[in-house]
């Protein structure tokens, strides 16, 4: 069956490559192009069993800021048709998801009910979701964080050195006053002395010891 993927107008803006990277696993994926409106209007033309693939829930809905019945209306229509809604950063919202949830509860809406449960549900994932995406980014940003005082570069390949200037200055500093070089003091006055965490004074230690064996 067939595969499918809508930009939203913030991914154009930020130059998101998504698409490009959905495009590697499913050359034969189609790009729905245009406004919301055309996305629905283009549902007729998606057959029963595909897969319409989205960035993220929270993204597509802006897009649809200026009335959201529209989105559910356009939710339900591939509900309904049995096509998949695929959020790729947000899954907890997916029409597979959802419909798993039902199966494995056994809920069967009545007539008329069907919506309103899957919206329910859908509000019920998106609280989870936000949980998940804030506890994501909070995690990442620490480990940035860590790294950063460690000296460690993000984004450049292994092996490319940079020019620290404090660095150096510490290592200068270590290699002055510690017993394991030309000083007399203790680790731990050291690193009281330097006002660094442990891990970047033996990190500095590490790689002073290593510069001098690949001097000889």
């Amino acid at each position: 069956m067939g595969k499918y993927y809508y930009k939203t107008s913030a991914e154009t803006k930020r130059n998101s490559k998504t698409f490009d990277n959905l495009q590697n696993l499913y050359p034969d994926i189609v790009l729905i192009e245009g406004s919301t409106e055309d996305l629905i209007n283009y549902r007729e033309k998606i057959k029963t069993g595909s897969t319409v693939y989205f960035n993220d829930y929270f993204k597509l809905l802006d897009d649809f800021k200026e009335d959201s019945r529209f989105f559910m209306f356009f939710y339900m229509e591939c509900y309904y048709a049995n096509v998949d809604i695929c959020f790729i950063n947000t899954p907890e919202c997916n029409i597979s998801y959802i419909k798993s949830i039902l199966n494995t509860l056994d809920i069967h809406p009545r007539d008329g009910e069907t919506e309103l449960v899957v919206r329910k549900l859908i509000e019920s994932n998106i609280k989870q979701a936000k949980i998940n995406q804030s506890m994501a980014f909070n995690l990442k940003s620490t480990a940035l964080q860590t790294a950063k005082e460690n000296g460690v570069q993000i984004g450049v390949k292994k092996g490319t050195v940079f020019k620290n200037p404090k660095a150096d200055s510490l290592k200068e500093k270590i290699k002055m006053h510690s017993k394991a070089f030309n000083g007399n003091m203790s680790d731990v006055e050291l690193i009281e002395k330097l006002g660094i965490p442990r891990t970047t004074y033996y990190k500095y230690k590490r790689e002073i010891k290593h510069n001098k064996k690949t001097a000889k």
